[in-house]
């Protein structure tokens, strides 16, 4: 007997690098994610018991799976392995037992969907009429360089901001004080007068409003202040000139707004105490797509369509979003929050993480919005755990209202 769990959506570039999906253009990925659901696995839970005769297919995303056999013979596979790129002991009935060893997350998919997705990608292998993949190639073959490229190390990424560079450097010092923060602040006009802002607006609740520097930076706090001067420059680091790369990078910074305010009220409702942080891995939640527009910007003709540009961004935009921050020496927490920002089955045990509350606000910025058709049930969304019980449609509506101003704020402060 299969052991059960809550459907949950796969974010489509997890099923890129299995062999049934590999050669799928990006808008088939996401069709293939949507019918998709995944299971996750304790230590030596089963995942496919012997003798099981279901109807799906299982793939290895995460951990390892110990694969036995009737005569005792076992196997250990790897996610990321070759053996892992196929369907796990794909005959029916099963002639293995196959359980997680640690935690592990499957992908499991009808297998009849498997079948017509393999015939799909042999149809477009075999094809030699250019007409057939005129359209899937025009994003695939940008993607498939994009991923060459972060494979190989060679994508550019954008370097610190001059004065992020200079706070993070004195912030090393032990000896740093908010003073000397807040010197180095003030030969950055600019991004002196956003933090005033922000340490004066309900991001922060402070009781009396601050008028220098120093205060402002004592009430954000030093590291906060070194990240949000990096939230504050991103439309300085990426190249937009191209009309419809500049419309889509619009688009996209106000969603990451909408996420870092409101995820900063989820984290005060659940009393973590990071709602500072909460608000900079919102910021930074969406940083992934800002490359892919980039090289996108080179194709006005698929620049011009959303659909595929969010494929593109659904595909690789975490993966980037995470290399941007290593490279910027975020901590693990946001960039775990930046990784996991669009996986709704995303979990984590024990205490509440950042990436949970990013999560939520996604949901609540998206259900805001009115793009309710591909979101699933809060019931399925393990992240929610965060509000602290059933998330009701009162609920969501309070966390949005309360959203409302500090959304205003921060679309003031980054225009």
């Amino acid at each position: 007997m299969l052991a059960r769990r809550n459907k949950n959506t796969i974010i489509p570039g997890r099923l890129r690098a299995l062999a049934p999906f590999s050669g799928l253009p990006a808008e088939q990925l996401i069709v293939a994610a949507g019918r998709a659901s995944s299971d996750r696995f304790n230590d030596g839970e089963v995942v496919i018991a012997l003798g099981a005769d279901d109807e799906s297919d299982y793939f290895l995303l995460d951990g390892k799976l110990l694969i036995s056999d009737v005569d005792g013979k076992s196997k250990l596979v790897t996610a990321g392995s070759a053996e892992a790129l196929n369907v796990i002991a794909p005959l029916r009935p099963s002639i293995y037992n196959v359980r997680a060893s640690g935690l592990a997350l499957c992908a499991r998919i009808p297998r009849a969907e498997v079948a017509v997705l393999r015939e799909q990608v042999e149809r477009i292998n075999q094809s030699s009429f250019k007409e057939v993949d005129t359209e899937p190639s025009a994003t695939q073959g940008l993607l498939f360089d994009l991923e060459a490229d972060v494979a190989a190390d060679r994508l550019k990424l954008p370097s610190l901001p001059d004065i992020a560079l200079r706070i993070r450097e004195v912030l090393s010092n032990r000896v740093c004080d908010n003073q000397r923060v807040a010197d180095l602040l003030s030969t950055d006009p600019s991004a002196a007068a956003k933090i005033l802002k922000i340490a004066n607006s309900p991001l922060c609740r402070g009781v009396s409003t601050i008028m220098n520097l120093r205060e402002a930076v004592a009430r954000i706090g030093m590291h906060t202040v070194s990240e949000l001067v990096i939230c504050f420059s991103l439309k300085d680091l990426f190249d937009t000139s191209a009309p419809d790369v500049r419309k889509l990078f619009a688009h996209i910074v106000g969603e990451s707004v909408r996420i870092g305010a409101t995820g900063s009220v989820i984290a005060e409702r659940a009393s973590t105490g990071n709602a500072e942080q909460a608000l900079v891995a919102g910021l930074l939640s969406n940083i992934g797509a800002f490359p892919i527009l980039e090289r996108l910007a080179m194709r006005p003709d698929v620049v011009q369509d959303p659909s595929k540009a969010e494929a593109a961004i659904e595909a690789h935009g975490a993966q980037i979003g995470v290399l941007i921050c290593r490279k910027w020496n975020f901590g693990d927490a946001v960039i775990e929050a930046v990784s996991e920002n669009r996986n709704w089955a995303f979990v984590s045990h024990g205490e509440l993480t950042l990436a949970e509350i990013v999560i939520c606000a996604r949901y609540h910025v998206l259900l805001s919005l009115g793009q309710i058709q591909n979101l699933p049930k809060p019931e399925q969304i393990r992240a929610m755990r965060v509000l602290g019980g059933e998330v009701t449609p009162e609920m969501s509506l309070e966390i949005i209202k309360d959203a409302k101003e500090r959304i205003d704020v921060l679309l003031d402060t980054l225009s």
